[in-house]
């Protein structure tokens, strides 16, 4: 688990969250990862703003030693 909050610059906060690791209840076959972030505030141009939503997860399935099978989706800010 990792989170952290924070400013870019006097007007723009940012806050991130990154949580993941292997799923006890599998053996540890199954693992998964979620990060999100948020940053928002005045941009660099004056009158200008910033918004980013970001979202992203990942699974990983280890059927065997040697073969891993992962998926991943990620959503941008619009």
């Amino acid at each position: 688990l990792e989170a952290s909050a924070g400013w870019l610059s006097s007007t723009r906060p940012e806050v991130s969250l990154d949580v993941g690791g292997p799923i006890a209840a599998t053996d540890n076959k199954v693992g998964y990862r979620l990060n999100l972030l948020h940053s928002g505030g005045e941009g660099y141009v004056s009158g200008s703003d910033l918004k980013r939503d970001l979202g992203g997860i990942g699974i990983d399935v280890k059927p065997s030693s040697d073969t891993t099978i992962r998926a991943r989706a990620e959503s941008p800010s619009a």
